[in-house]
């Protein structure tokens, strides 16, 4: 059964700074994820990939208009 979660870390709201996210943070969302058996097995992988992910959404750009088509509009050939 999912852990409860009772409160929300703030390394983790909204965009957290890599450098910020904590190990015990790392953690809980990997139990939270269902990563129990890979968290006890491979501890350093399961941070180094939580890392990895945070590093990659802080450097993602988000369209400015969040109404616009990022990519054109897909068309059927005939």
């Amino acid at each position: 059964m999912a852990e409860k979660m009772t409160h929300t870390p703030a390394s983790i709201h909204p965009h957290p700074a890599p450098s910020v996210c904590q190990d015990e943070d790392i953690q809980m969302l990997a139990r939270l994820a269902g990563l129990e058996g890979a968290l006890s097995r491979f501890p350093e992988d399961v941070s180094t990939a939580a890392r990895t992910a945070l590093n990659i959404r802080a450097a993602f750009q988000a369209p400015s208009d969040n109404t616009a088509e990022l990519w054109p509009v897909m068309q059927v050939k005939s």
